[in-house]
């Protein structure tokens, strides 16, 4: 459990990039080490696509918590991230 999922429901909680980065990169490391390697930019685009619309899910039928909802976009960025790492060129252009 992140600490998102304690937090983001207390008054005033304000997060900062180092946080978001940080839960973003366990997502991201767990994701690495349950599923395979995407096969193609095809796939990567196909599983980026899924965990936005479950994001959209969240945020259109309102039934979501806000710890839901990041939980969603967490899954995304590491997705994103994954395919940027897998199938970019590295150039920072």
């Amino acid at each position: 459990m992140s600490r998102i999922d304690e937090d983001i429901t207390e008054p005033g909680h304000k997060m900062c990039l180092r946080d978001v980065s940080d839960d973003i990169q366990i997502e991201l490391s767990k994701a690495c080490e349950e599923f395979a390697d995407f096969a193609s930019p095809h796939e990567g685009y196909a599983i980026i696509l899924e965990e936005l619309d479950e994001l959209w899910d969240e945020v259109r039928l309102k039934t979501g918590t806000a710890a839901s909802r990041y939980r969603e976009a967490k899954q995304t960025a590491a997705m994103a991230i994954r395919f940027m790492l897998t199938f970019g060129d590295g150039s920072s252009g």
